[in-house]
């Protein structure tokens, strides 16, 4: 015979009881107990810590019961890390630590989650992680002489299961611009050195290459009396008609794309270059002059 039982709880928690059952032949007593778990976490942790840089949080779990706990974790987002059992004796606090190690700059959510496996008891805690900019691994300290080239090999750890590709994004202007004018300094006054003079003729050479008739110019201003020429004789014999294949058409427009698009690049970069090697000379020359007319006045 099943008996109809209630339960009306009126928050989150346990609810022990007793149920007695009573006849002329036997008395039967049951012990029941209501677990209720709350539809709302228990608590909220947010974490903010640089990238690389480990933050742990000890949360308190108080086990005020006569039973001891053995809660099974779960631990929800990424880059937190904690141990997967908890064990709780009655009457005592543990803390749980739980740590937030991001290996970049993000913002996750996350959710740990404690099931005690004795009462079935839930608690859920939402946890955010916050990873700032990374702090710097270290310092270098280059020891060299002026003039000389010192190279440092850096170790770059990488922390993902995959290969990495790591791009040069920032290096201190003011330290270039200290090295500059140290470097005008230290060489005004003084001739061409022998890398600057292989420097100019390598650009002078380079130029003529382009200047030449037989050259990159020269090539250039063939193709394009052969194409006037061409246009010329398409309007005189215009009763004949050429019909040129799709796709070679399409090869030739993307060879003579590829062509250009190199040429480009390559004259572009030959003209910064030379903008750069300019300007150097041009605030050599300034900073000699201001030095020399100090000196004679």
């Amino acid at each position: 015979i099943s008996i109809p039982l209630q339960f009306f709880p009126l928050g989150p928690g346990r609810y022990p009881c007793k149920i007695l059952l009573t006849s002329s032949y036997d008395v039967r007593v049951y012990d029941v107990e209501g677990v209720v778990n709350a539809n709302q976490p228990d608590a909220t942790f947010e974490f903010e810590t640089p990238a690389f840089e480990p933050l742990t949080q000890n949360i308190p779990i108080n086990n005020e019961t006569k039973k001891a706990w053995k809660c099974q974790v779960k631990i929800e987002g990424k880059w937190f890390y904690g141990p997967a059992i908890l064990l709780v004796r009655p009457g005592e606090t543990v803390e749980y630590p739980l740590t937030f190690k991001p290996i970049l700059e993000c913002e996750v959510m996350g959710k740990l989650t404690l099931q005690n496996k004795v009462d079935g008891m839930v608690h859920i805690i939402d946890i955010k992680g916050i990873g700032k900019k990374p702090l710097a691994c270290g310092t270098i300290i280059m020891d060299c002489k002026v003039g000389d080239v010192a190279n440092k090999s850096i170790i770059v750890p990488n922390y993902m299961r995959t290969i990495l590709t790591f791009k040069l994004m920032d290096l201190s202007h003011r330290t270039l611009q200290v090295l500059i004018k140290q470097e005008i300094q230290r060489k005004s006054g003084y001739a061409i050195q022998a890398d600057g003079e292989q420097l100019r003729v390598q650009l002078d050479t380079i130029q003529c290459e382009l200047n030449a008739p037989t050259q990159f110019k020269g090539r250039l201003n063939e193709l394009i009396s052969q194409i006037r020429m061409q246009n010329h004789f398409g309007a005189v014999k215009s009763e004949e008609r050429y019909y040129m294949d799709a796709d070679l058409l399409h090869e030739i427009k993307q060879h003579l794309k590829q062509q250009q698009e190199g040429l480009s690049h390559f004259l572009i970069s030959i003209i910064k270059d030379d903008l750069e090697v300019i300007k150097l000379v041009e605030h050599g020359l300034n900073e000699t002059i201001h030095i020399r007319g100090g000196v004679f006045s």
